[in-house]
């Protein structure tokens, strides 16, 4: 609970902060024009599609074979399709291409759990839960740690899952992923965009 509360919250400011970092960084590019960004980045996600496409798209058929224990892959292989789903949500998010982080967020937090299960039964296989046990925590942390509201994480993933008896870890979970996310300093990914967009429409108003 501990663990997995601690990756959750540094992935998630990792997350926001990439998220936002990248969003400026495409906004202050002059050589490309603003419309064309989008496309670009599309035909980079497309060619990730082509090898790994589960780092493509909501993740929810992702996030679903996780949680049965239906995803037959190892940590080594978790971990790419983490590293990719994490560069292509953010890529196409910061790049103005339509779409949302709410699902992506989950889905990371999914993948998270998953690694952090089964690392943690590689070091204690006589205590340690499942790794599918664990994609519930990771899920509800990390969204903790990225929007900062535990309530809801904790609301919505018993209601997507149905695992009340995890209830006392989910909240553990998400209680130590949001501390880690407020000792970074990081602001909840929905209000520093908020900020950032009202921020940039002060600055062109006449």
């Amino acid at each position: 609970m501990l663990l997995i509360g601690v990756v959750a919250g540094v992935l998630g400011v990792a997350f926001n902060r990439g998220l936002l970092g990248l969003h400026r960084l495409f906004l202050g590019i002059r050589a490309v024009p603003a419309w064309a960004l989008p496309g670009l980045v599309l035909a980079a996600v497309g060619l990730v599609a082509w090898w790994l496409p589960d780092a493509t798209g909501g993740g929810h058929g992702v996030a679903q074979r996780l949680l049965s224990d239906q995803y037959p892959a190892g940590v080594g292989v978790l971990l790419v399709l983490l590293a990719a789903k994490f560069a292509v949500t953010v890529a196409s998010y910061a790049s103005g291409t339509p779409g949302g982080i709410f699902a992506p967020i989950l889905v990371l937090g999914t993948i998270t759990g998953v690694i952090v299960g089964h690392v943690g039964g590689w070091l204690l296989p006589a205590v340690a839960p499942t790794p599918t046990a664990f994609a519930v925590l990771g899920m509800a942390a990390v969204f903790t740690a990225s929007v900062r509201a535990p309530l809801t994480g904790i609301t919505l993933i018993l209601e997507m899952t149905g695992e009340q008896r995890q209830l006392f870890a989910l909240c553990g979970a998400c209680l130590v992923a949001y501390l880690v996310a407020e000792a970074l300093r990081d602001r909840p990914i929905y209000e520093a965009l908020l900020d950032d967009d009202m921020a940039r429409r002060r600055a062109a108003a006449p």
